[in-house]
């Protein structure tokens, strides 16, 4: 397993010395976001630190997908609030406006600051960065520093919640991302004896009945262009009244419309209100989604990115196939 950051020794010298640390989400947790920052505040923990974890919300139910509350630990969760620490460490994202603006305020009153991160798209706004942008998740890059802060402190918990973020974000196993050290640090977190197959289970293959209603709807009135290459799915309003369902539900649903055969990139709009939308983007190999959401102010992965966009829906739909069609 290769140890190459020169950061990572900065970054655990800074959890070290600090007594009081703060760990941040970004807007819209998805598992390894979730299952990350709660791993390595228990394992702070551990080392005899006083931890919080915030989420960028003041309700925070409302942004944690239904399907990882089963996690260990889940309700460490708080709300932002004005404490001050010796150290905040935002995981899994690049750039402050993935903190969102609720929580930003309190992650600069830090005295200092810590970003643990994989995505190409990044921002220098702490004191220590350590980013590996081809690791297939965040937690892989937190598994290898705990690894090298003191291994002795991983426990089952903490090997089921790193799992959780790894296997989620590296699509079982099938993206691009995944390589020979993410099978290897899979495979480590298997020897402290966590349910693999339950984990898997619950986050990739399970769904709930209303969100199954959500996703078979939107599937059956995809938008297919340019022979088949691009698709674009869409969540209303509507949508969610008429399932019961909300915009976190959206998630993972976007994978099914990629799935087609021909699809070189998919297009996910979630309308989050009245004329903001939030977008998802996928594609396969060289087409990149990246490109896509940094066309309006987004960023991510090669493969897989995200933006928010304000404006009429009919135009926003327009520029978006625009946009998609060029990428192709």
């Amino acid at each position: 397993m290769k140890m190459t950051n020169n950061n990572y020794q900065e970054a655990i010298s800074y959890m070290e010395k600090a007594d009081s640390i703060a760990v941040f989400m970004h807007i819209n947790p998805d598992p390894d976001c979730i299952g990350s920052a709660l791993a390595l505040s228990l394992f702070l923990k551990k080392k005899g630190k006083k931890v919080s974890v915030f989420t960028p919300d003041t309700k925070t139910n409302s942004m944690v997908p239904e399907k990882v509350k089963f996690l260990p630990h889940i309700d460490m969760l708080n709300k932002c609030d004005k404490k001050e620490f010796d150290l905040s460490v935002a995981v899994d994202l690049g750039e402050t406006g993935r903190i969102g603006d609720l929580a930003l305020p309190t992650f600069y009153k830090g005295e200092k600051s810590l970003v643990i991160d994989h995505h190409e798209t990044y921002s220098d706004f702490a004191d220590v960065t350590v980013r590996e942008e081809f690791a297939s998740s965040a937690a892989q890059i937190i598994y290898k520093i705990m690894c090298a802060y003191d291994k002795t402190c991983i426990d089952k918990d903490i090997a089921t919640l790193l799992y959780a973020g790894l296997v989620t974000d590296c699509g079982n196993f099938s993206y691009e991302s995944t390589s020979q050290e993410t099978f290897f640090v899979a495979s480590e977190l298997l020897g402290y004896g966590i349910d693999f197959s339950d984990i898997t289970r619950r986050l990739t293959k399970d769904v709930d009945y209303n969100v199954y209603r959500l996703k078979t709807k939107v599937l059956s009135e995809a938008h297919f262009f340019a022979d088949n290459r691009l698709v674009v799915i869409v969540f209303r309003q509507k949508d969610f009244l008429d399932t019961g369902t909300k915009e976190k539900d959206t998630d993972g649903v976007i994978n099914e419309a990629q799935n087609v055969t021909s699809v070189q990139l998919a297009i996910s709009i979630a309308e989050v209100g009245t004329d903001r939308f939030k977008i998802s983007f996928r594609s396969k190999g060289n087409v990149s989604a990246r490109a896509c959401a940094e066309a309006f102010g987004g960023g991510g992965h090669q493969n897989a990115s995200g933006c928010r966009i304000s404006g009429k829906f009919e135009e926003v739909f327009n520029k978006l196939v625009s946009v998609g069609k060029s990428k192709l």
